[in-house]
């Protein structure tokens, strides 16, 4: 097997098939096994993100294949994350990046998921096209969380301090990676002071307000 990441709590691998067609496998690190509390915890938000993939069934995600206990089976998705490419974009490319990315999570919102974990790492990247791979901490709209996750300055605040997830949970990580990504010259400040209020409250209500103002800046260009 050859290791995609390796995290704290998972390792992802690809191998080939009986068919010769790559595939990932997620699995629980071991040592997590002998921990039968935390193991338990970890098991439940697991089946979320299997349930997730099964119910989702539209492109630029990952598709769901199979899974035990304690792995999970998906298609493997050609490219490169956003983090190790981010330098070699050109502003077109980024818009058009961040463009893709923001009718992703419309389309996740309009089945009531929340990611709650959208960074660059999380941003495959492959000719022209982007996906948004990782549900490990994916939740259902209004669901409650068994755990606190989160990634450090593309998750909203209160990631850190609730257990109840919303879809402004999502849009502040989205206008982070705007304001990450965008030289400062050429930032459109309305996604950076709507989508990044420390209150979800004052925050966008919807990615449409994000995806309005990315198609201006677009047409702009």
């Amino acid at each position: 097997m050859n290791i995609l990441r390796k995290g704290k709590v998972f390792t992802t691998y690809w191998i080939e098939n009986s068919k010769k067609e790559k595939v990932v496998l997620k699995l629980i690190n071991c040592e997590y096994f002998s921990d039968s509390k935390k193991y338990q915890k970890i098991l439940k938000q697991f089946q979320i993100e299997k349930n997730i993939l099964k119910l989702l069934d539209f492109n630029f995600i990952p598709k769901y294949i199979s899974s035990t206990e304690s792995c999970l089976c998906m298609n493997y998705i050609e490219g490169e994350n956003l983090k190790d490419i981010k330098n070699k974009l050109t502003y077109k490319e980024k818009l058009d990046i961040l463009i893709q990315l923001s009718q992703i999570v419309k389309k996740l919102h309009n089945a009531k998921i929340i990611h709650c974990d959208i960074k660059p790492e999380n941003i495959i990247y492959n000719k022209g096209k982007v996906y948004l791979i990782d549900f490990g901490s994916a939740m259902l709209d209004g669901e409650k969380v068994g755990y606190i996750q989160g990634s450090k300055i593309y998750s909203a605040p209160e990631i850190y301090t609730e257990f109840v997830r919303c879809p402004q949970n999502d849009i502040y990580s989205i206008a982070s990676i705007y304001n990450q990504l965008i030289e400062e010259e050429k930032k459109d400040y309305r996604i950076i002071y709507g989508g990044m209020k420390k209150n979800k409250r004052e925050r966008f209500n919807s990615i449409d307000k994000i995806l309005k103002i990315l198609f201006e800046i677009r047409r702009k260009i």
